[in-house]
């Protein structure tokens, strides 16, 4: 069969769409891997995971070079794993994929299966099959004789993500210390936090700080100044300078662009105040929502990093 045939359009005898046509036009309505619907992991009585019905999308190799396929899962256990007679936890790596018998396998089934993690005091997941996708990772306890006290672990990253579509708000922390007094050229941090991407995505940093200057100056005693930036992996991305007053709290917003890549990441936003005219010292603010609104740092994506 030809694989120039578009899919929609009915075969001519043995002229028609091929299965890896199909699969590459399902490829391309997502831009990842994962859980579609359904899927949701969780401990037994037993040495297995049960995993609900659902539907996720398999690929065979990270490149996608085969395309993917949309695998339904009609609810069922894992294989045993082995109890985790330790003093330490491990995680377990939960996956499904879709077996082929036109590229070796020996059926043509979705199969459900995980991996066993290795136990430590900080375990690390282990990698699943090149062929699976990931379902969940499962956190099980020392000691544990069967799975039921096992948690999942990062469960938004494992969702499967239309080509264009957001993920919404990755990030949201507000510092609400109330009039927290900050000396000049002081950094300190008020907001941190980590999140996960399962492809290259562009993202909007929105950073709040409201404050009030301190310690101004003789000769510019009505004014003080401040800067406000944020890290993204301990690295400094971007600092923004405001200028703000000693009589009331002030409320600044600055935003910022970036393309981050997949994977985890970890953010962080922090606040001083200048050295450097009109220099001061700063008071954080926070008045409750209907009022200062603190520093806060939000992170939203606003969809996929175009594909070159």
């Amino acid at each position: 069969m030809a694989t120039n045939v578009a899919f929609g359009i009915a075969n001519d005898g043995a002229d028609g769409t091929s299965p890896l046509a199909l699969r590459k036009c399902l490829s391309a309505i997502w831009q990842s891997d994962g859980i579609i619907e359904g899927l949701a992991c969780k401990g037994t009585g037993a040495q297995s995971y049960h995993v609900a019905a659902g539907v996720a999308v398999c690929s065979r190799n990270a490149n996608r070079g085969d395309g993917a396929c949309w695998a339904p899962w009609d609810g069922g256990s894992t294989p045993a794993v082995a109890a985790n007679n330790t003093g330490h936890p491990r995680i377990d790596t939960v996956w499904l994929c879709a077996r082929d018998k036109q590229q070796g396998d020996a059926t043509n089934h979705v199969e459900l299966g995980v991996t066993q993690g290795t136990p430590s005091a900080s375990p690390v997941a282990p990698a699943a099959p090149t062929y699976a996708t990931v379902l969940a990772h499962m956190l099980l306890p020392a000691g544990a004789t069967s799975t039921a006290g096992a948690t999942s672990q990062n469960v938004s990253r494992f969702y499967a993500v239309p080509y264009g579509s957001s993920l919404g708000v990755l990030v949201d922390k507000t510092y609400t210390a109330q009039n927290e007094f900050l000396k000049r050229y002081t950094e300190k941090p008020v907001a941190t936090a980590t999140f996960s991407l399962p492809t290259a995505r562009v993202l909007s940093i929105g950073l709040t700080a409201s404050v009030q200057a301190s310690g101004c100056a003789s000769d510019l005693y009505w004014a003080g100044s401040g800067y406000v930036q944020w890290y993204l992996d301990n690295a400094k991305v971007r600092t923004y300078r405001f200028d703000c007053n000693p009589y009331s709290p002030s409320s600044f917003y600055f935003e910022d662009e970036r393309v981050v890549p997949a994977g985890t990441h970890t953010v962080k936003m922090s606040v001083w105040g200048s050295t450097t005219k009109p220099a001061s010292d700063l008071y954080l603010c926070y008045g409750g929502n209907d009022s200062w609104p603190g520093q806060r740092l939000l992170v939203t994506d606003l969809g996929v990093a175009a594909r070159g």
